[in-house]
């Protein structure tokens, strides 16, 4: 057995490749591609054949570009170890660590696997990753250490005991491991989409079945407008065209300093409905000055924070660094002088008592000193009620005001005292606070009010003192100003949750913007509440505990010197922990459905209005207007490069102006049904009363097809202008703005004419070229099917306004 969490299996490709077959649309391919391999039309099944291969090629380079990039970064920093064995020092990789090894433990190393302490040199350790509390905590022989913690001063040995999912890391891991991913929006609309063109497929060709055998049709030709059918009602280039928005995506969000582990992610960035941000360094800066000192005595105060002081955790950094900046005489002698007084035994610092204590040698005697939590160590020192009261007013002033506050007190003790127990820490001096401020983000309160506007609620989570959450909450506008005290419905503290049972959560949560004092493993209970209440939620994290909440999530966020385990799980790694990021990457993926949308519309339309005019001629007792290979021809060679360049239509400018769409709801809203239908109807019932009179009048049906042929080309070359913009006029946009799309319609269009006149393509395609005054009804068709459409669309959004006013007049 190794000393691994999660086996780190280099990538493998074809399992990859295989991958990105797991599609519905891709399923509906599959069939169409058997179904033309089963009627022997090989140029068909070749055809369709190649959309599947291409589409599983460009999803694979993407998600394996991404992955990769990943895998490296994670081989890059791969750990090694110090033991000893059979008397001999040795450096490894830190995964064949076996139980029983002996360690050497210093700074230079992390600690690979859990163990206990068998020497110990003025040891500390940040356990933050296991308990979310990034304050050392001092280790003595005998104490447990645990795998991924950090050493941050002093050095030791440990008796491994515990190795990989053995570990209180691995079992954590173990636990993220059995949770099944859920099911991305994208995902499910998705499927059910290709659910129903599925059913609409195989309704269709049984009809035609039923039709065909009453109106006396022969069984080959019955087959042969079965597969024209198939065929046209599948968007064979809808697959490709989503896998390219999404990768094109994906590079997008790579420009903003995020990557995205997963394809199908990029989207989901965009249906968010709920940012559960951690208030340290991602609203506030990280970075801690001391703003104020309110010491009775500042020479004991000083005192305190030199001898008091392991020099690991930032708020001790930033004491000493306070102390060190004052260039008065006297500091300085007590600088010096604090080098003699040598510390005897130690406190750490825990959850548990919120403080922590030294005792040293002092003057003529020994003395103890401690700073904690102001609120909790007044109560451990001999201090007057009224004076008492005075501080703690004090202290939940300067909470109220955002900042972090240290207490601190001190006794003089026996000289012959050589311990120092929590037994010892009562009837202190009462010495005063140091003030410390976090700065906040600066744009913070702007890019929470595009959020707000956007429709995203922002939770804040932080494990600080409520005051302290509540004023950072308040001066970012998360709360009103006239909010105070734990009593507020918008309010939650770890104390308050542990209470509370699931289903008490699942109702406040919705209303809750503040948890304060929480630790990691409550963020899976409140990310799995949002869940449970329709919510599309976002978390950020980054230790190990964090993990599960990140897996439970719908877009688990972490940055990049996060740990191995939440990089596992996470979708998104942020490159810096910027706050913005992640607002630029909801953006983004806002702009990524908006094109899938403006992609699926025009792909449908053209597939759709395919199949209703088979229909149509069949019910009119009319031949086949187009065959499947024509159908082949417009939906790939004519239709996909100019689907492809919406992938490049920029952002609308009202994306972060809209509310999310909500979780359940349909890919294709009623707004593109409508355009639907109309586009349908216009196309269908003109050119089949073309269809009809010509295939009448002229006796030549492959030259009555080409004609239709073309007729289907030319109004989707029209078309695609108009789904520029599902909701505005073309005349409200410039038609003209992405050179993609304009490239990619000059080559259809090219490939649409290719069709009709060159004389090779006559044969396969069995097409043959048209007279002038064709070409151009059928230009002129194709621009009043445009007309028609943006007509609908106008008085879709009159109709819209109007609902809007007439809302407004009821509210009022």
């Amino acid at each position: 057995m190794k000393n691994i969490i999660f086996e780190e299996k280099e990538i493998l490709p074809l399992r990859l490749f295989l991958e990105q077959f797991k599609s519905p649309f891709i399923y509906i391919l599959i069939f169409a591609c058997l179904l033309t391999l089963l009627f022997k039309e090989y140029t068909d099944t070749l055809v369709i054949f190649s959309v599947i291969l291409i589409n599983s090629l460009l999803g694979f380079i993407q998600e394996y570009k991404a992955q990769n990039t990943l895998y490296h970064l994670r081989k890059l920093l791969k750990p090694r170890t110090i033991v000893i064995r059979n008397s001999k020092r040795e450096e490894i990789d830190s995964e064949n660590i076996v139980v029983g090894d002996t360690v050497i433990l210093s700074k230079e190393f992390s600690i690979p696997a859990d163990g206990k302490i068998i020497e110990e040199e003025n040891l500390s350790i940040n356990e933050a990753i296991i308990t979310g509390e990034s304050v050392p905590l001092m280790k003595r022989d005998g104490d447990e250490i645990f795998a991924g913690t950090t050493i941050l001063n002093g050095i030791g040995k440990m008796k491994v005991t515990g190795i990989g999912s053995q570990t209180r890391v691995g079992k954590i891991g173990k636990y993220v491991l059995k949770q099944e991913d859920a099911k991305t929006p994208l995902q499910k609309q998705t499927t059910r989409l290709a659910k129903s063109l599925s059913v609409v497929v195989v309704l269709l060709v049984l009809f035609l079945f039923v039709v065909g055998l009453i109106g006396g049709y022969g069984t080959k030709e019955i087959l042969y407008t079965a597969i024209a059918v198939a065929v046209a009602a599948i968007p064979e280039g809808l697959i490709i065209t989503l896998t390219v928005i999404l990768a094109l995506g994906m590079k997008k969000i790579l420009k903003r300093k995020a990557i995205v582990s997963k394809l199908i992610s990029a989207e989901t960035l965009g249906s968010v409905t709920v940012i559960c941000a951690d208030k340290t360094g991602t609203i506030t800066e990280g970075k801690l000055t001391v703003v104020e000192q309110n010491f009775i005595n500042k020479e004991f105060g000083q005192y305190s924070a030199l001898l008091c002081n392991n020099q690991i955790d930032p708020l001790e950094t930033t004491m000493m660094e306070w102390i060190y900046n004052d260039k008065d005489y006297e500091t300085i002698q007590r600088i010096k002088k604090a080098k003699t007084y040598g510390r005897i035994d130690s406190i750490p610092f825990n959850n548990g008592n919120n403080y922590a204590a030294t005792l040293n040698k002092f003057q003529n005697g020994n003395i103890v000193f401690a700073f904690g939590a102001p609120e909790q160590l007044i109560e451990r020192c001999n201090i007057e009620a009224s004076v008492k009261n005075e501080w703690i007013q004090n202290i939940q002033k300067q909470g109220i005001q955002g900042r972090k506050i240290l207490g601190f007190a001190y006794k003089f003790v026996d000289a012959k005292k050589k311990s120092l127990s929590e037994k010892d820490i009562v009837n202190l001096e009462w010495n005063g606070i140091l003030i410390f401020d976090d700065p906040i983000r600066k744009k913070i309160k702007l890019l929470l009010e595009e959020c707000a506007a956007a429709g995203i609620k922002i939770k804040m989570i932080t494990g600080d003192y409520l005051p302290t959450a509540l004023t950072v909450a308040k001066e970012i506008g998360l709360l009103p100003k006239t909010i105070s005290g734990s009593e507020s419905p918008y309010i939650l503290t770890g104390e308050d949750l542990k209470k509370m049972s699931p289903e008490e959560l699942k109702e406040s949560v919705d209303d809750i913007v503040v948890f304060a004092r929480t630790d990691p493993f409550q963020k899976l209970k409140i990310v799995e509440a949002l869940r449970e209440n329709g919510e599309v939620v976002a978390m950020t994290g980054d230790g190990v505990n964090d993990a599960p909440a990140l897996k439970s999530a719908d877009i688990g966020i972490v940055v990049n010197e996060a740990s191995d385990i939440s990089k596992d799980v996470a979708d998104v790694v942020l490159l810096d922990s910027n706050f913005n990021t992640i607002v630029h990457a909801i953006e983004e993926g806002r702009v990524i459905f908006d094109n899938i949308r403006k992609s699926i519309m025009y792909l449908l339309s053209d597939s759709l209005s395919e199949v209703i005019l088979i229909i149509g001629s069949i019910l009119l007792k009319l031949p086949l207007p187009v065959t499947a290979i024509q159908i082949l021809w417009i939906n790939l060679m004519e239709d996909t490069l100019p689907a492809f360049s919406l992938a490049f239509e920029p952002k609308e400018d009202d994306v972060m102006k809209r509310r999310p769409r909500p979780k359940n709801s349909q890919i294709v809203n009623k707004r593109m049904k409508v355009m639907l239908v109309v586009f349908i109807l216009i196309t269908d019932f003109s050119l089949l009363l073309i269809f009809r009179y010509f295939n009448s009048t002229i006796d030549d049906l492959a030259y009555v097809r080409t004609m239709i042929f073309l007729g289907l080309g030319i109004e989707t070359v029209f078309y695609i202008y108009s789904c520029k913009s599902i909701s505005k006029n073309i005349f409200q946009y410039n038609p003209f703005s992405n050179k993609f799309l304009n490239v990619a319609v000059i080559i259809g269009s090219g490939l649409l004419a290719t069709a009709v006149y060159v004389p090779f393509l006559n044969t396969l395609l069995e097409t043959k070229p048209l007279k002038l005054n064709h070409l151009v009804l059928m230009m002129g068709l194709g621009m009043f099917n445009l007309v028609v459409i943006e007509l609908v669309k106008l008085v879709n959004r009159f109709i819209k306004e109007s609902d809007c006013q007439q809302s407004a007049m009821i509210e009022s």
